[in-house]
């Protein structure tokens, strides 16, 4: 159940409420060794809320959530339950100013709690408190050069963590040509879930620290009935105490690794022609990364220098979507390369191609209004894993109808 609601109070004020219910009971697919009958429960609600209020030349945005997750795993068949519940409250105050012509300026400051209901460590949860205050400033240089700068200082429990910050620089260089490239001191705590899941979370995680860069090259252009965008990036990452989820003793955990140095290509573009009720969009993503451990305490360890477990070196994705007045058929095709199980590389799954197929109808009254769909994945029915020993679906189906409603004030 998803409810988005918004009241405008005059010409310079909007507030938005928006509800997120949700609930999940699934079975869990065996692994090739299992026997067990498993079964988990999931239920989820968001509660998010936001007011702005323009000025002449600023903007100040006041944000608040709420989120509650609660998991339920059951292990019939060996009488054994683990429980996840968490909790998250959110608070955040932004404004944005138009200093000049060419400079903008954003500041900050957001408030995040999160409380982890986990029995086998604490009876009472435990809380982790973030704070953070951030500011961002923006420079249109020249008409086709800009440069920006995002700066972050946070607290968590009360101490101080490294200062974080983004610079960036965008280049519209010729024809719809333009250079994009940022460079970033990135640091990250180890979330509740890290820490305290139930089972495997390790609370003796410590938090990535490093640097990031990314720059692309992006073509992009716009006519009557053709519009097209290529965009090409490259990225680097050398990030300390990498966190790392491993199987280990049937049981997944988090563990750090010394250095990790992730790089690679990314490849996105999409081009889409229309004429009157129809089009066609014709999208491609492809992925090349690059993600090794560099570093480790113990002499002659075989996992140094070897490809992360779980990370493909090549995947990527196409896409063709039909659309016609009401109507959509849209096909997206992918193929996921060699996969390492094992951090030495020992073993591996096999490469795969997933097909699917979606159709959608949608219509509108004036307060009503909805979709009807039919999905059908892995329509050519490939057998695959995504993780060791555990099978996935073959050709399977999704029929759904999605309702809404909408009311608007009258004055």
């Amino acid at each position: 159940l998803l409810s988005e609601n918004y009241m405008r109070l005059g010409k310079k004020d909007l507030i938005s409420l928006n509800v997120w219910l949700q609930r999940t009971e699934r079975q869990i697919p065996l692994a090739i060794y299992e026997t067990a009958l498993t079964q988990q429960d999931d239920d989820v609600m968001r509660l998010t809320s936001e007011w702005g209020h323009s000025f002449s030349k600023s903007q100040l945005k006041v944000r608040g959530a709420w989120f509650i997750e609660n998991q339920d795993f059951n292990n019939f068949t060996q009488d054994s339950s683990y429980f996840n519940n968490s909790e998250t409250f959110i608070g955040e105050a932004e404004y944005s100013i138009q200093v000049a012509k060419n400079h903008k300026v954003d500041v900050g400051f957001n408030a995040t709690s999160n409380l982890a209901d986990v029995q086998s460590y604490s009876s009472e949860g435990i809380w982790q408190h973030r704070q953070a205050a951030f500011a961002g400033y923006h420079w249109k240089i020249l008409e086709p050069l800009q440069f920006s700068a995002m700066l972050r200082q946070e607290f968590v429990d009360g101490d101080d963590v490294p200062f974080t910050y983004t610079f960036g620089m965008n280049w519209d260089v010729i024809w719809g040509i333009s250079l994009k490239g940022q460079f970033s001191k990135v640091y990250r705590t180890p979330t509740l879930n890290d820490k305290y899941w139930n089972p495997g979370g390790n609370p003796n995680l410590k938090a990535e620290d490093g640097y990031a860069q990314e720059i692309s090259l992006v073509w992009e252009n716009e006519r009557k009935n053709l519009n097209w965008n290529v965009t090409l990036t490259g990225f680097n990452r050398n990030i300390s105490n990498w966190i790392i989820w491993q199987p280990k003793a049937g049981i997944w955990s988090p563990q750090n690794l010394l250095d990790v140095w992730s790089r690679g290509w990314e490849t996105r573009s999409f081009v889409k022609w229309e004429k009157n009720k129809f089009s066609a969009r014709l999208s491609a993503l492809g992925n090349y990364t690059i993600s090794t451990n560099e570093e480790s305490l113990r002499p002659n360890d075989a996992t140094v220098g070897k490809q992360l477990i779980y990370t493909p070196i090549y995947n990527g994705t196409a896409g063709l979507d039909l659309r016609y007045s009401r109507f959509s058929l849209s096909y997206t095709h992918s193929y996921t390369g060699y996969t390492y199980t094992a951090s030495d590389h020992s073993s591996s799954l096999e490469p795969y191609q997933l097909g699917n197929l979606n159709f959608n109808y949608r219509h509108h009254w004036k307060k009503f209004g909805g979709n009807l769909f039919f999905k059908i994945n892995n329509i050519w029915n490939e057998s695959y894993q995504v993780v060791r020993n555990r099978p996935m679906p073959g050709i399977n189906y999704n029929l759904g109808v999605n309702l809404n409603l909408k009311f608007k004030n009258q004055k």
